[in-house]
Parts: C-alpha cells; sequence; structure tokens
C-alpha cells in the first residue's frame, strides 16, 4: 500500500463555481448496492476513506453501478470533475463508452499524474467529441485535448498498466473480476462519487485490498443556482 494524500486542491474559477452548487436542490438518486459485496482486504482503504470524512463502509456499501450517466443528477449535464488520490506509477486511467462492443478509450490522467491532479471533461456536440482538461496539484494545465466521439450517457473506466488492463465493467475483465469498486459520496460530496480499484487481475493473485486505485468524481455544469466561496471553503470540502 502506498502513501495517500488527502485531497486538497485549490480549484479556481470554473472549478469553484462548477462544483459549489447550493445544497437540496437535486435529490440523490438511489442506487442497488452490489450482492453479493466484494470482499477486501486489510483496513487502507477504509482509513483513507474515514480521513478525509466519508461515512462509508467498504465491506456493505459497494454500489451497483459500473457506468456512469453524466445526467444522473441534473438534466442537461454534460460534465465531470475527477480528482486523482491514488494509482499505480506507470498506469494510464482514463474513460470509455460503455455502450461500445470496441469502445475507444480517452485518457484522463497520464502516467505521471500524482494524487491531488484533477481532470475536467466535457463531451460537446456538433460535433460530438469530449474535451480533456488536466491540471496538477497546484491547479496549473498540464495537459489538454479534445478527441472525437464520446457518450455521456455510459461513461465507464479504464486503468492500463503494467499489471494489465482492467475496466469498471466486470464482464469486460479476466474472468468477470469486479476489479473496480464503486461507492456513493456522503456529507458535503452527497452527490458524487468514488472509484477504486486493484492493480492486478484478482484471478491472478490480486492483494484485494482495493486500493491502489482511488478516484474521486464530480459533475459539472449543472443549471443550478451557484454558491460562491473562498479558497478555504474548497479545500475543506475536498479534504
Amino acid at each position: 500500500m502506498r502513501a495517500r494524500h488527502p485531497i486538497a486542491v485549490g480549484l479556481f474559477g470554473l472549478c469553484v463555481q462548477a462544483l459549489l452548487l447550493t445544497p437540496g436542490v437535486r435529490a440523490m438518486p438511489q442506487q442497488p448496492l452490489r450482492n453479493p459485496q466484494v470482499s477486501i482486504v486489510g483496513g487502507g482503504l477504509q482509513a483513507y476513506l474515514d480521513s478525509v470524512g466519508q461515512s462509508i463502509h467498504v465491506n456493505s456499501d459497494q454500489a451497483d453501478l459500473q457506468a456512469w450517466n453524466t445526467g444522473m443528477y441534473c438534466a442537461g449535464n454534460q460534465g465531470l470533475f475527477f480528482q486523482l488520490a491514488a494509482k499505480p506509477p506507470g498506469s494510464w486511467l482514463g474513460l470509455y463508452d460503455a455502450a461500445e462492443i470496441t469502445p475507444s478509450f480517452f485518457e484522463i490522467f497520464t502516467p505521471d499524474a500524482q494524487p491531488r491532479w484533477f481532470t475536467m471533461v466535457n463531451f460537446l456536440s456538433s460535433p460530438t467529441r469530449v474535451r480533456i482538461i488536466m491540471f496538477d496539484n497546484r491547479g496549473n494545465p498540464v495537459g489538454f485535448t479534445e478527441i472525437p466521439g464520446g457518450n455521456r450517457e455510459a461513461v465507464a473506466f479504464y486503468m492500463e498498466g503494467p499489471g494489465g488492463g482492467f475496466y469498471t465493467e466486470d464482464a469486460r475483465n479476466l474472468s468477470g473480476d469486479p476489479q473496480f469498486l464503486s461507492f456513493a459520496g456522503t456529507g458535503s460530496n452527497a452527490f458524487a462519487w468514488w472509484i477504486v480499484g486493484e492493480e492486478t487481475a484478482l484471478s491472478a493473485g490480486a492483494d484485494r485490498d482495493f486500493d491502489d486505485v482511488i478516484m474521486f468524481i464530480g459533475q459539472m455544469d449543472c443549471d443550478l443556482p451557484i454558491q460562491r466561496s473562498t479558497w478555504g471553503a474548497v479545500k475543506s470540502r475536498f479534504r
């Protein structure tokens, strides 16, 4: 298990406006739980989520959610915000269209990405394309790309690294292994998600601690009242 860094990013301008939405405007959609729940070994993941103020029980709160629709919380939503807490060295993280049999891949974190880096992803039309902007832990842009394609109604995630390629959709993994798990955020993150994952195939002897990948997902561009805030409040919200 690698050292963890609490989420504490100085978000600027667009990020502040996009993420600090007035509480109580939206209703949290209920997602069924995985059945059965995947057994998690060790206390690293639980300790991390506890350290960032999340009331999540890792062995009983796993959502049965393997692909996301960017409009889950508000109609017309076209953007997602990702913040990295952990990933294996030398690995890529990205998204793909879960509706495609042979999907194209859209990289959102490069192998050199570090904890507390974040990425904003927008799904655009006319023509259909995905805009990806990656920032370092100080909010400096370190990558920009626009790629044709994308499907905001079926967003799934992958990792490609030394241990192989893995997907949030179990069926795409070797032996149908659940390589990634998802948890609904709690408290001030109640309209966001956590994705956690294994860097080695479960069927090939993974340690099953599910803290090799830890990524936070929020939504942007909701047409809702905005609550402005200070840098300190933003950092407090994301710990």
